[in-house]
């Protein structure tokens, strides 16, 4: 007996079975990639601790601030270059994110920060922080602040 259309048939299956798999791990890889791009830009270690020092140097002024200026509240300071603090209120940062005045991934950054974090009740604002080393290359941060 012939075999060879049934090896033939073995190696298209076998192939497709291989080609599948790989498709798959690339799919898999690719959304852990850009996910983990999302992390490196939205969670930057360096921003966070810039952004701990400035809330730090200007807790005076903080308190300062009232609810009504929370939106308009940009503290930017000379001592901290290309960089845009801005004293949020937790419950406006979504609609801050509509604002087409701003970069549009600090538009994207807040958008993802009302669906990504959950902040207890006695924390109302928070400081967030973009630093721009290029106009594409911008790194975020935030922290709560406590009243």
């Amino acid at each position: 007996m012939n075999n060879k259309g049934f090896m033939m048939a073995e190696v298209i299956v076998v192939a497709t079975v291989v080609l599948a798999a790989m498709v798959g791990f690339y799919v898999s890889y690719n959304k852990i990639i850009s996910l983990y791009n999302n992390r490196v830009d939205y969670y930057d270690v360096a921003t966070l601790y810039e952004l701990g020092s400035y809330r730090d140097n200007h807790i005076d002024l903080l308190g300062d601030i009232s609810d009504s200026e929370l939106l308009v509240g940009d503290l930017n300071d000379e001592d901290y270059p290309n960089m845009k603090v801005f004293y949020l209120m937790k419950s406006e940062i979504i609609n801050l994110s509509n604002n087409t005045n701003l970069n549009s991934t600090f538009r994207d950054y807040l958008e993802f920060l009302s669906t990504a974090i959950t902040l207890p009740d006695d924390i109302t604002n928070i400081l967030v922080m973009e630093k721009c080393y290029t106009e594409d290359d911008c790194k975020y941060a935030y922290l709560e602040v406590f009243k």
